[in-house]
């Protein structure tokens, strides 16, 4: 940096004492000097002589000094005047100029640079030196522009790039640097902060990789992740190499860190799809191949392997045909060019086909293939071999056909529809039955050809099946002619190749049901002849009850005689009315229920109290959180209920043990109920009979031996439902079983 003029003054060394005039030969020996210019000149500035060296510089001769048209302020350009006025200045005040560097002109008009400097020789004249600096000069410049550009490309790259000095200071970082960490170029200058921006966690392996760097004298490149302004993490890629300048012991290291986020993401999701790729082929149940371009194996699943017998260190490497696919169908070896493989990478187009694999042990087997090629510019590198073994598929296509012609062979109607209850099979029985031939049904919805009525909704019976695989119940179907059909249908869920399919076998019980429809007509009027004597002998029976309280005979005995007849005719009024309920259930109709106001606790309490006397080897406890539970609900028939699960405690502990009815109140988002359950430890009932346990003539596996006809649980499931209640049963043989009745307290 140039200094003002008073602060040079300081800084110059004081005058040297005047020394006696120098002799003009000495002063020629100085103007002989080769690699200096010398010239001498007066106070007003004229030159007054040169030596050659000088010429040379600026492109004057010696004429034009000796015929005085040389001055000093002629080699002076214009800019530099002030200069050159704050150099006289020195010289007239201290006898000499401290050098310094300006440009000259030459005679030609060019420019050059020197170095000056000048000294008084006597009171009217001074000689001053000058060296030529232009090359120095051009240098400097171009070494600036130099920088220039360097700074400008750098500031217009992506990259960040630093230069960093052998003591670690950082001398030089760019804008897109300062951008990225929000610091100014001389807080950048701190090797710190650089070290600031890392992740803690790639520290240490970024110092590691410069150690090794500065130590052996060679270019570092590492991977790390660096924070923002805004702390947000990126992955960079960070390059160095040492530069040594000519001539210079001291190494600087030119960087660059380029963002390479993108790349990481990318190789992360392409990692993890590679991951989920192959986790995927490992666990498909399907075998998998992968063969190069010259169909050779590069990779088989677990479930090739299990399918080959071959693991993949026995097949890679080796074209698929030599190892696994050697043969046709019909046996014979394959032709150059048969092959479905090669004919998916020749085609570049996906190939089907059913051929023969060998497998390990050396037996065949048939094979569906799917050859996929896998085209890169248009060109197969390969394929992906997808293979089904057939086997299993032939077998059940053998059965299937020995099964198709057992069915038609049946007389029991028999159908297949599927899960479109579209018709697929339809045997000589279902032709006889409805009067539709097989070409007639096939490919016909079954509900609507034969007008299906179900005992319950469809979507129950179709849920049934999905859950149990099976469905037995009462159907009806309508014949061509219109006629009415009645069949105990069993329905049973099969799945052959993938597909769901109903298998439907019929069982015709029109007759049947016709029959027990007149014999409900004749109980119907049974009970109604039987019914009103039993009123009448009931009107009687309070008439003499009247009687006896206004004293007209004797009160003990007649009252005794008269509570039997009235609990007579009660028992058998309520048998007939059990009889009936149990013929409607056989028939498949629906209870008349008589609601009123009802007490569970009450009704409860008085079926225990009257099966206590019969349960000899039992204790029987009663329990309620709540002291009544009333409902509108059939009084008698939930007392039938009752005494239906009480019973069957008894009946099926044969063992004895404790026998527990617990009553609750319940309240939740479907409302409030009244709650009972009736437990016991008897023989329980097996996990496979449950589902059927409230099924009409259904009965547990284990319970042969005790009498029973199914019948009770199934009217206790009618009546409950009837209420709107559920009733479900929980049990665990040899531990006994639990009944829980759930009755609405509120009906909509």
């Amino acid at each position: 940096m140039e200094l003002d003029p008073p602060a040079r003054l300081h800084a110059l060394p004081p005058p040297a004492r005047a020394r006696p005039p120098r002799s003009a030969e000495r002063l020629l020996q100085v103007m002989e000097i080769e690699t200096a210019g010398v010239i001498t000149f007066t106070n007003g500035g004229l030159i007054t002589d040169a030596n050659e060296a000088f010429l040379r510089m600026s492109g004057y001769s010696r004429e034009d000094i000796e015929e005085g048209r040389l001055r000093r302020d002629m080699l002076t350009p214009p800019e530099w005047a002030h200069r050159s006025l704050q150099a006289i200045g020195e010289f007239v005040a201290l006898g000499f100029t401290a050098p310094y560097e300006k440009e000259y002109i030459r005679k030609d008009g060019s420019r050059w640079w020197a170095l000056f400097a000048a000294r008084q020789l006597t009171d009217e004249e001074g000689v001053a030196f000058i060296i030529d600096i232009t090359d120095r000069k051009e240098a400097e410049a171009a070494l600036r522009a130099s920088e220039a550009n360097f700074r400008q490309l750098a500031d217009a790259m992506p990259q960040f790039v630093w230069i960093m000095e052998a003591d670690g200071a950082l001398s030089y970082v760019n804008q897109r640097w300062r951008d990225f960490s929000g610091l100014t170029r001389e807080q950048s200058s701190d090797p710190r902060a650089l070290d600031a921006c890392l992740y803690p966690a790639d520290r240490p392996g970024i110092a590691a990789a410069w150690r090794v760097a500065v130590t052996a004298e060679r270019p570092m490149r590492a991977e790390a992740r660096m924070a923002d302004r805004q702390g947000n993490l990126r992955w960079y890629l960070i390059r160095a190499v040492p530069v040594r300048p000519e001539g210079s012991d001291e190494i600087r290291w030119f960087g660059t860190s380029t963002d390479v986020t993108p790349i990481k993401e990318a190789e992360a999701a392409l990692r993890l799809q590679s991951e989920i790729t192959r986790t995927i082929a490992d666990n498909a149940t399907r075998a998998l191949f992968l063969i190069d371009d010259q169909q050779r194996c590069t990779y088989l699943n677990p479930a090739a392997e299990q399918m080959t017998g071959f693991s993949l260190a026995e097949v890679q490497g080796r074209p698929l045909h030599e190892v696994i696919q050697h043969t046709r169908p019909d046996g014979a070896p394959y032709a150059p060019g048969e092959s479905l493989l090669e004919q998916a990478l020749t085609t570049r187009e996906r190939r089907r086909a059913e051929e023969i694999f060998v497998h390990r042990s050396g037996h065949a087997f048939p094979v569906a293939i799917t050859a996929s090629p896998i085209l890169r510019d248009d060109v197969a590198s390969g394929a992906v071999v997808e293979v089904e073994d057939l086997t299993e598929l032939r077998l059940r296509e053998a059965l299937l056909q020995r099964e198709s012609r057992l069915i038609d062979l049946s007389h029991e109607p028999i159908f297949v529809r599927d899960m479109d209850d579209v018709l697929v099979e339809w045997n000589t029985g279902a032709a006889q039955l409805y009067d539709f031939t097989k070409a007639e049904a096939l490919g016909q919805v079954s509900h609507c050809l034969l007008r299906t009525r179900h005992p319950v909704p469809l979507e129950t019976l179709n849920a049934e099946l999905e859950r149990f695989g099976e469905w037995t119940g009462e159907v009806r179907h309508f014949a061509r002619d219109g006629r009415e059909v009645v069949v105990e249908s069993r329905q049973e869920a099969l799945e052959i190749d993938g597909r769901r399919l109903i298998l439907e076998t019929n069982r015709d019980i029109t007759e049947h049901r016709q029959a027990e429809a007149e014999r409900i007509a004749f109980l119907d009027a049974l009970a109604h002849d039987v019914k009103n004597p039993l009123g009448i002998i009931s009107g009687h029976a309070q008439l003499l009850r009247r009687r006896l309280q206004r004293g007209e005979t004797e009160a003990e005995r007649l009252d005794t005689r008269l509570q039997g007849i009235e609990a007579a005719v009660s028992a058998a009024a309520a048998l007939i009315d059990e009889l009936l309920d149990v013929a409607h259930l056989r028939a498949g109709r629906t209870l008349a229920l008589q609601m009123g106001p009802a007490d569970l606790v009450a009704l409860a309490g008085a079926a225990v109290g009257a099966v206590r006397p019969r349960a000899t080897w039992h204790r029987i406890l009663c329990e309620s959180d709540t002291p009544a539970l009333v409902g509108s609900w059939d009084a008698a028939r939930l007392e039938r209920v009752l005494a239906n699960l009480l019973s069957n405690a008894v009946k099926y502990s044969p063992g004895g043990g404790d026998i527990a009815v617990r009553m609750w109140h319940e309240t939740g988002a479907d409302g409030a109920w009244a709650c009972l359950s009736v437990s016991d430890q008897g023989v329980g009932i097996p996990e496979g009979d449950l589902p059927r346990v409230f099924d009409r003539f259904q009965r547990g596996g284990n319970v042969e031996a005790i009498g029973g006809t199914g019948m009770g649980l199934a009217g206790a499931w009618q009546i409950v439902t009837q209420h709107g209640g559920t009733l479900a049963a929980e049990s665990v043989v040899g531990e006994g079983s639990v009944f829980t009745m759930r009755l609405p307290l509120e009906r909509a």
